[in-house]
């Protein structure tokens, strides 16, 4: 387990998030100083970096709330590379995509499925299907032993089974987050392919 997921820290974060609605009535950015609308969108910034400071690791006003995009802003503005990874998971047509793209920085590793077989083959032969895994398997690999140059990596998947989705961020190190669209959203933004978001959600173990 890493630290971001311990449960210490997981109580640490959630109870900061409370203090500052409670006292403020929403959870403004640090660095941008603009409300975060969506709980995925908030990040638990250090700053002081925990691998300069373990002791701080725990200390409340070493701590402060910022965008997702904001986050990735601090990190690249100063040079440093304190490489996260992200497991961004949720229903077809939750809007996954769109939340990774307007935060992903230049030098980011994006994951995704749908992808892969967009790029290996547009008409998505189910004969191909062991290809796309293998090379998804292999960019997983290449995230969860640090290769190469990215500075954050994320991770798109469906993920509806809690199991699933733990056993990722285990391996991974990466931090989970939900993008907890509603049924009703996602089948109007469907077209008409309401088959996979229904068996999404029939699926999904919170």
């Amino acid at each position: 387990m890493t630290f971001y997921q311990s449960k210490q820290w997981q109580t640490l974060r959630q109870n900061i998030i409370l203090k500052q609605l409670q006292a403020e009535g929403e959870v403004r950015c640090w660095f941008c100083h603009k409300p975060i609308t969506d709980k995925y969108d908030i990040i638990a910034h250090h700053v002081v970096p925990i691998e300069k400071d373990k002791s701080l690791a725990f200390a409340e006003d070493n701590i402060v709330l910022v965008h997702h995009n904001c986050h990735n802003i601090i990190h690249a503005r100063f040079g440093t590379y304190d490489r996260h990874i992200y497991i961004v998971h949720g229903a077809p047509f939750a809007g996954k995509h769109s939340f990774v793209f307007d935060r992903c920085l230049p030098d980011d590793l994006i994951v995704d499925i749908d992808a892969i077989y967009q790029a290996i083959c547009p008409t998505r032969s189910g004969r191909l299907l062991n290809n796309v895994m293998e090379l998804y398997r292999h960019l997983i690999d290449m995230v969860t032993v640090q290769n190469g140059k990215w500075v954050n990596a994320w991770i798109i998947r469906l993920l509806p089974y809690k199991a699933e989705r733990e056993r990722l961020a285990a391996q991974t190190g990466g931090e989970l987050v939900h993008i907890d669209t509603d049924f009703e959203e996602c089948i109007k933004r469907a077209d008409g392919k309401t088959e996979i978001v229904e068996d999404y959600f029939r699926k999904f173990q919170a």
